[in-house]
């Protein structure tokens, strides 16, 4: 049998070409799902930021969330809770607005001073 006329010399060449260039394709599509896996996956799972700020949003045209739905999700009192949107306000960076709609149903409260913040005359 003869073999050079099954696989001449060009197509084998061509053949070569075409399996690396297919390579080069699949490898560029697998990164780019990749990419695009972790891109959604970073936007779809929310942060403790974004459960906190949501939250409280939701809750804010009502007074702001009763005591036992803080306590229930989050496990902690509701003057905690409030500092805890404070904190993540601020950490967050969140939009003006945001602090603004929030600011009524969830006062800030007086941070007694410390020793060290204490000037003594």
């Amino acid at each position: 049998m003869n073999v050079e006329h099954l696989f001449p010399q060009d197509a084998s060449s061509t053949s070569d070409t075409n399996i690396e260039g297919e390579v080069k394709k699949y490898r560029q599509k697998r990164r780019r799902k990749g990419r695009e896996r972790a891109a959604l996956e970073r936007r779809t799972a929310p942060s403790e930021a974004d459960h906190i700020v949501g939250f409280a949003r939701i809750w804010a045209p009502y007074g702001g969330a009763p005591d036992d739905e803080v306590f229930q999700r989050f496990g902690m009192a509701r003057s905690r809770f409030i500092e805890k949107v404070w904190e993540t306000i601020q950490d967050a960076g969140c939009d003006s607005r945001i602090a603004d709609q929030l600011a009524t149903a969830y006062p800030r409260t007086q941070v007694p001073p410390t020793e060290e913040s204490e000037t003594y005359g």
